[in-house]
């Protein structure tokens, strides 16, 4: 959840005000801001207390936290409160729930659990909480894991179980495993259409048990028993009834198996990538480190360090989330495909906000830096520490693909302008930029180098794109975008799940 504190026009409505929408009608902000999210007008000082509240509810919702948005009119703004209470306002968080209720719904859950074949569990960020509890469960109902790349590290990425992610660009493990599943668990999971193929991703689950906190979430799909309550407290009491049922006296069943031979491609494909470290790149004229390679290396650099990684949207995020290797939760964030540019960069300044503080790594292209450049001055001003890794093809890698791919052409995502990124930030005081170079060693020796500074530093990567692939990560899912929507819209409304 994100406080978003903005100026209103005036109370008083003394005429047209350089603070409003240019319309005759009052509030128009606060129409706006709440169709985005929750938002309140502090059209009265008085209401402050009421207005931090419901924001305190809204942005530390302990399921669906969210923004909040609170608009203060200009003439509100120098108020002064007189004698306020203290005691107005509000310290207690929102309450996490507890276990769902629902005895018969256990049993259900749990025999269908038994009954079934091949188990999948997808995790989505509700999740995160229930890393130990999802352990047992995964033995008990010899199931598979598919995550999202909110929850990176939930378990540990080496865990036989783990088939990492899954989804429209996904893994050959994750994919696979949703394809094949006849009964889907969801834990904590909202669907994002990224995340479950715009509902495609599931072609043989027959039904689902969902453990959510949310009620939208937890009745997306249709053949669903749903337990609404704390994922990890849910989970926990449904493992005590698998265990009274016998739970899965199964040892290398066939859908063990073929799950780890999936995991096992995927870890040779991903090998493959990482075993070729350069391409000759037409627009650099020459070879560049890929970027694979390129965030494969400084993906094991920040984890080896103790870092925390921030992935920046577009390619970058993209490849990122089917590279990392957590082992545990916290080392990695993204913004699991919202498309917000500059989140990574722009994310480095909690490093000198937070009680406990951190090392920083954002994971950014060119364009989601340009966006957002806005860290170099502040990250000095306030103390921030952390480098920016900057990924250059030069292009809108991402859209680029997706052109590629739906349409056989390329158009208008990147431009013939180079930009020297170490000499735009070395000319802010503060700031150390350094050039990764052409091989993994000179990346590696500017990795140290930037460590070395304390503060911010800029690290600029050139790396490769094009249609060769082993400069990418690949794609394995479904999407309802482009000229994808018809197969994508037909093959949903035939599985309707």
């Amino acid at each position: 959840g994100v406080w978003y504190l903005l100026g209103d026009e005036t109370t008083e409505d003394e005429g047209p005000n350089m603070q409003q929408i240019d319309r005759g009608e009052q509030q128009l902000f606060l129409r706006l801001f709440g169709a985005m999210g929750n938002a309140y007008t502090l059209h009265t000082p008085g209401g402050l207390s009421t207005a931090l509240r419901r924001g305190f509810n809204t942005v530390d919702h302990p399921y669906r936290a969210g923004p909040f948005f609170l608009l203060l009119p200009m003439n509100t703004q120098p108020a002064m409160l007189k004698d306020f209470n203290l005691d107005e306002l509000p310290c207690e968080p929102p309450p996490r729930l507890g276990a769902a209720g629902g005895e018969e719904l256990y049993e259900q859950a749990a025999c269908a659990i038994l009954d079934a074949t091949r188990v999948v569990v997808k995790v989505g960020g509700g999740g995160r909480r229930a890393g130990p509890e999802l352990l047992d469960f995964l033995d008990l109902a010899d199931a598979v894991a598919v995550t999202s790349p909110l929850v990176s590290g939930v378990i540990p990425f080496d865990h036989p179980r783990n088939m990492t992610v899954g989804g429209s660009k996904g893994s050959i493990s994750g994919d696979y495993a949703m394809e094949e599943a006849d009964l889907l668990v969801a834990l904590g999971t909202r669907f994002v259409c990224q995340s479950d193929c715009s509902r495609t991703g599931y072609l043989k689950a027959t039904c689902v048990v969902n453990i959510n906190g949310d009620v939208e979430a937890g009745m997306h799909y249709r053949k669903t028993t749903s337990l609404i309550g704390d994922t990890a407290r849910t989970l926990a009491k449904l493992n005590e009834v698998l265990c009274r049922l016998g739970g899965k006296k199964v040892e290398g069943s066939a859908w063990y198996k073929a799950c780890r031979e999936k995991r096992e491609e995927w870890d040779r494909f991903r090998e493959e990538r990482y075993a070729n470290p350069t391409l000759y790149d037409e627009v650099w004229g020459r070879e560049v480190l890929t970027q694979p390679v390129a965030i494969k290396v400084a993906a094991d650099w920040a984890r080896a360090n103790g870092f925390v990684s921030f992935y920046d949207a577009g390619d970058v995020q993209a490849n990122g989330f089917q590279i990392v290797e957590d082992d545990r939760l916290g080392l990695t964030f993204t913004d699991t495909g919202a498309s917000y540019m500059g989140f990574a960069v722009s994310s480095l300044l909690a490093t000198a906000l937070a009680s406990d503080g951190f090392y920083g790594v954002a994971f950014s292209g060119d364009g989601s830096f340009t966006v957002n450049p806005q860290i170099l001055v502040d990250g000095v001003q306030h103390g921030a520490k952390g480098c920016v890794l900057l990924f250059d093809n030069r292009r809108m890698g991402a859209i680029s693909g997706l052109q590629e791919a739906q349409y056989g052409a390329i158009y208008a995502t990147s431009d013939a302008v180079e930009v020297d990124y170490v000499a735009w930030a070395k000319a802010i005081k503060g700031i150390e930029a350094f050039h990764a170079g052409y091989s993994t060693e000179s990346l590696l020796e500017a990795l140290e180098k930037a460590k070395a500074h304390d503060g911010i530093a800029l690290v600029h990567i050139p790396v490769y794109w094009g249609t060769e692939p082993l400069g990418g990560m690949g794609v394995f899912g479904r999407w309802n975008v482009g000229n994808w929507c018809e197969a994508t819209q037909a093959l949903r409304h035939e599985l309707g799940l």
